[in-house]
């Protein structure tokens, strides 16, 4: 499985935020192949892809709970199909 880190904050307020950050080492082709799909605004959330040297770091915004679970399980399902794709299963 992915070493995927999901921070929830803001729980109590609007709007809801998280990231996932991915070892950039480990997952350049992953990201690079999904950015185009993912990157902006997508439903009532958006997405942003920023990178340091390290790491690529996915944040994700939403004005509810229920649009931030829908757009972080759309970004899984993206990488996991694109860990098949590039591992080769």
């Amino acid at each position: 499985m992915f070493p995927w880190e999901y921070i929830i904050m803001g729980i109590e307020e609007q709007p809801f935020h998280a990231s996932i950050s991915l070892e950039k080492s480990r997952f350049t082709k992953h990201v690079e192949s999904i950015r185009e799909n993912i990157d902006g605004k997508s439903g009532r959330a958006w997405v942003e892809i920023r990178e340091n040297s390290e790491n690529f770091t996915i944040y994700i915004g939403a004005g509810d709970i229920a649009s931030l679970r829908a757009v972080m399980g759309s970004i899984q399902k993206w990488l996991v199909i694109a860990d098949r794709i590039f591992s080769g299963d």
